[in-house]
């Protein structure tokens, strides 16, 4: 003789069991709600990736060049490609018609999946050098150069 569920059991039991998933469902979404509400500014920014752009194969690449005023934005997009590093170098070179450049270094720490913003002054750079027509970028990632790029500025 075996012992089992009458086909009644089993039946309260499966219903049990789909009345406990669409809780956990709603207890989840109850709670996501709030959450995603406040954290919904992050979702939407002025940053648009095009999601078959070749340079997402990349573990770098830059976003923009742009000059404001007396400052040159330099905005640095930080791919998923690997190598996973958490340092990063970039070196950008400041070049004039003349042929005359200037430096400027910056390191930090990334995170993948984000925007670097990185803002050069140029009213001292320009009283030395000239009006900066050509942004050379080279970025280190663990020490390994992952972006080589030249970028000329419009006028």
């Amino acid at each position: 003789m075996s012992v089992g569920l009458s086909s009644r059991a089993r039946r309260l039991l499966a219903h049990a069991y789909v009345a406990m998933f669409v809780g956990l469902i709603a207890y989840g979404a109850y709670n996501y709600i709030p959450v995603a509400m406040e954290y919904s500014k992050y979702w939407f920014t002025e940053y648009r990736l095009n999601p078959m752009d070749e340079r997402l194969t990349r573990p770098l690449l830059v976003y923009s060049v742009e000059r404001r005023g007396d400052q040159l934005l330099l905005k640095v997009f930080r791919t998923y490609v690997k190598p996973l590093a958490r340092s990063l170098s970039l070196r950008v070179e400041l070049c004039s018609a003349a042929g005359d450049c200037s430096f400027a270094f910056f390191q930090r720490r990334v995170a993948t999946g984000c925007m670097y913003t990185f803002t050069i002054y140029l009213s001292p750079i320009e009283a030395r050098i000239g009006e900066v027509v050509k942004v050379h970028v080279v970025a280190l990632l663990n020490e390994q150069v992952v972006l080589d790029e030249e970028i000329y500025l419009e006028e």
